[in-house]
């Protein structure tokens, strides 16, 4: 790529620091908001599969963003200005993206030549790379197909396609070409010749589908018969498609005995068909036919027991999509979801399912509903109860793929039910630690430190607060596989796709081989992180362990070779590699070298107790040129526990979604601490109160801190705690509260912005953690309470909200300001139309860090507004 003359990138190359150590020539200088725009942020980390090539994204605020693939043995880069998307073929032999203004890149990683292909909208590899396929838009509902041979060059193209699925090998290509009105087929090894398996003069067919061996299809096709809302659709299910493909249709037109009053159906954000493991059997939707009728409403009917999704409305359980199963070589069906149980999560070999009713205990005030399970025999329909009351939501309920078993978590324990046996068995009896979240602080069930599945010999794998055990279904036997205790380090199991064995099921179910090694993530007390190698042996080896923050780890497949990214506050991210044979590290990238070039700051982890004498931590975060024999200012921010933030390095920038950024204000001589707090459910006030007291005396003990100049900020629940704390003590000098609940009895006793359900359950069962209902406790909401206690504020405060917040009604920011204007208190209030909960609009980002900088400046500083601010 020719370089020479092009200004852009003389400069990229300066910001990047190739081939040049320029930055250490200069002395360091301190960093200013114009000089913000030189950081980039890193994004979309890839591997090839032999682990010789990455590729990765740097993205800037007011640069072109730009994308890179990189050889790891000769550090050799290709530049890719607003390209994006970047993909390695399965061979590792191509590597394909998009780029907005030249069309779509396609680079031959091994001879280096590049080929730009125009009006590509979007691109896969299939069949291990053999193939690259090409869509080309055509109109709204068609497209072309481009499959080019990457070995011969040889192309084929097909036109006039609304869809179109490979299957997992792709070896076999189906797609729908709606002028025809066909479902054609192409064997990939029969030099590209195509077949029609389906064709009709009317009726659009969907959803083509395979199963997971790929020698089975399924689709739908659309009936043209309009007599109710849902529309009505046939089910087609073809194998022996290598030969002379055998064709079942199940359409419910001629079947009534089952289908007199259901039609099939597409249903909202789910997947409307599946194919099951043995290929023998297909899942679908059902649902009675609604009938056509004009819409007239007069009057919504509120029940006084709904208070879910449909709470204006009474829904009729008949007209909830349901699962059902198709045996097409038997013809046989089930209806798997009833009108009493219609929700539905199969289990790993598809045999059973998991049904229940998440409006069985209406009216509930959950963040999730908790309903009863009953295990249904797919073949016969019938079901038996297997727990009442039981969270759904992932990591709390589970199944190995083999599917006998359903694990699940319920009162601090964890749990295995035998269907065959009809028996629950506590597994975690052998376990001498607690395997529930000892630090949740919330109202509702304590939730497990997690589950992530089952091993490849039958046993279900446990998480205690640090350690990985392994449980036998009868619960007889318990191991533990790591000695994190001793270490104060928290194991957990890397997720890594080669590790896991797939299963297409709805129940989330995984198994791990350990007797291929696995890799571990670790994270320390002190903040420290990395990765370790569980070998097949059960011995456990550190592959990189550091006082950083160690993340987003990504194997090559094939071959020992790790990309990982590696940061602390003072480190910009670094990509490194790490190779099983060399078991050491390999710097592949450094982001933002110029950072050299500025005086930095560091962090420090801060240990303190509240005042119940809870042990908590906080980050420490110090300015630029730091000297100990000075005091500074400094600024407290609040949100829940924060110390993992210790090792997170922030791109100093102006474009921040809560008009705050710690690394901006460090380049500024101030301190800006990150406590952890800890609750009593009932008390979140003032248990915040408890906590940043304590916090904020450990650090004024190091006599670093002007204690008459100390502000403190808050965004959403943070802002809350904000609120709170300053009308409770007037130690600070001043605060800034951020799209914040004000009022905890109005708005218990208000509407979502969707209109869906009231805001009750965030306090009854979540985050702000009342724990009881506002007639249950009414003097414990008021004392909670900011407005009740605004006649006590005397910080200056200035208070944001964004207009169209769907989380938070502004109206209780305005309640806040309301009150402070009518006590005539001196405060801010700045309302920002058309943003949400975060603001997002560049503009209004940049508007907000503003005002918020020079309102601390103001009063901890003692700087005048640099112009007049209302």
């Amino acid at each position: 790529m020719n370089l020479k003359g092009n200004t852009n990138w003389i400069f990229l190359l300066l910001i990047l620091g190739i081939g040049s150590s320029w930055s250490q020539s200069f002395s360091k200088r301190q960093l200013k908001p114009a000089d913000y725009p030189l950081w980039s942020t890193l994004s979309d980390e890839k591997i090839s599969e032999d682990g010789n090539w990455i590729s990765y994204k740097l993205n800037y605020h007011s640069a072109q963003d730009t994308l890179f693939v990189q050889n790891t043995q000769t550090a050799k880069k290709k530049y890719f200005p607003t390209a994006e998307n970047g993909l390695f073929s399965p061979d590792s032999k191509w590597w394909i993206a998009q780029d907005s203004k030249k069309g779509m890149a396609l680079l031959n990683l091994k001879s280096g030549v590049l080929q730009w292909i125009q009006n590509i909208s979007k691109y896969e590899f299939v069949a291990g790379g053999k193939y690259v396929v090409l869509t080309k838009q055509e109109s709204q509902k068609e497209e072309s197909l481009h499959i080019l041979h990457l070995q011969t060059g040889k192309e084929q193209t097909i036109n006039g396609v609304s869809e179109y699925r490979f299957n997992g090998d792709g070896t076999l290509l189906a797609y729908v070409t709606p002028k025809e009105n066909t479902v054609k087929l192409i064997r990939m090894n029969s030099n590209f010749n195509s077949a029609t398996l389906v064709q009709e003069k009317e009726g659009d067919f969907k959803y083509l589908t395979w199963n997971s061996k790929g020698d089975v299809l399924s689709f739908l096709q659309e009936s043209n018969i309009v007599t109710a809302k849902l529309k009505n659709h046939k089910l087609y299910y073809i194998t022996q498609l290598e030969q002379k493909p055998k064709i079942v249709v199940l359409d419910p037109l001629l079947s009534t005995d089952f289908f007199k009053d259901k039609h099939i159906v597409i249903p909202f954000a789910r997947v409307p068909l599946e194919i099951s493991e043995d290929g023998k059997r297909i899942f679908f939707y059902l649902a009675a036919a609604v009938p056509q009728k004009e819409e007239n409403e007069i009057v919504q009917i509120w029940s006084s027991v709904v208070t879910g999704v449909h709470h204006g409305q009474q829904l009729d359980p008949s007209h909830i999509p349901k699962l059902a199963v198709w045996w097409p070589e038997e013809n046989k069906i089930v209806q798997i979801g009833t009108d009493d149980l219609p929700n539905v999560l199969l289990t790993g070999n598809q045999n059973y399912a998991l049904t229940f009713n998440n409006q069985a205990y209406e009216p509930q005030y959950e963040f999730e509903a908790i309903p009863d399970f009953y295990l249904t025999d797919l073949n016969t329909g019938k079901s038996s109860l297997v727990v009442k009351k039981q969270l759904h939501s992932i990591g709390n309920i589970g199944a190995p793929p083999q599917g006998r078993y359903i694990n699940y978590f319920k009162d601090k324990k964890w749990w295995i039910y035998d269907p065959i046996l009809k028996k629950q068995t506590n597994v975690t009896t052998l376990i001498p630690s607690a395997v529930y979240n000892l630090e949740f602080d919330q109202p509702g069930a304590t939730p497990p430190y997690g589950s992530p599945g089952w091993t490849q010999d039958g046993k279900l794998i446990v998480y205690d607060q640090y350690d990985i055990w392994t449980v036998t279904p009868d619960g007889e036997n318990a191991k533990r596989l790591t000695q994190g205790r001793e270490q104060k380090i928290r194991f957990r199991i890397y997720q890594n796709e080669n590790d896991i064995i797939n299963t297409s099921s709805n129940l989330p179910t995984r198994t791990f081989n350990f007797t291929k090694g696995t890799i571990l993530e670790a994270l320390g007390d002190n903040k420290a992180s990395g990765y370790y190698y569980l070998e097949s042996n059960g011995q456990c080896n550190v592959m990189v362990y550091k006082k950083a923050r160690i993340s987003m780890l990504k194997k090559a497949k094939q071959s020992e070779k790790y990309l990982y990214k590696e940061e602390s506050f003072e480190s910009s991210p670094k990509l490194q590699l790490w190779s099983k044979i060399m078991k050491k590290e390999q710097l592949v990238l450094k982001t933002n070298p110029q950072q050299d070039k500025f005086s930095w700051g560091h962090a420090e982890l801060i240990s303190y107790t509240n005042q119940k004498g809870q042990p908590l931590k906080g980050v420490l975060f110090y300015p630029a040129g730091f000297q100990s024999s000075k005091k500074y200012p400094m600024i407290v921010h609040l949100y829940e526990r924060q110390s993992g933030m210790m090792h997170h390095y922030i791109n100093p920038t102006q474009y921040n979604s809560d008009g705050f950024n710690p690394t901006n204000y460090t380049f500024d001589d101030y301190l800006v601490f990150y406590p952890d707090i800890a609750y009593e459910v009932g008390t979140p006030g003032q248990s915040a109160v408890s906590c940043v007291q304590e916090a904020i005396d450990t650090v004024l003990a190091k006599g670093i801190v002007e204690s008459n100049h100390i502000g403190l900020i808050g965004g959403s629940f943070g802002g809350y705690e904000t609120a709170y704390i300053i009308s409770q003590t007037n130690r600070f000098a001043t605060a800034v509260v951020g799209a914040a609940c004000t009022d905890l009895v109005s708005n218990y006793l208000s509407m979502e912005s969707s209109g869906e359900r009231s805001h009750m359950w965030r306090y009854e069962s979540a985050q702000l953690r009342m724990g009881a209902s506002l007639f249950d406790n009414y003097k414990g909401y008021i004392e909670n309470s900011p407005i009740a206690h605004a006649s006590s504020i005397n910080t200056p405060v200035l208070i944001w909200t964004g207009q169209q917040d769907p989380n938070v009604n502004w109206t209780q920011s305005i309640e806040l300001h309301l009150a402070l204007q009518r006590l005539q208190k001196p405060h801010t209030f700045l309302v920002y139309p058309g943003q949400g909960h975060a603001i997002g609009k560049p503009e209004s980002q940049i508007d907000l860090d503003t005002r918020v900088k020079e309102w601390f400046d103001l009063y901890l500083k003692g700087i005048p507004f640099s112009t007049k601010r209302i």
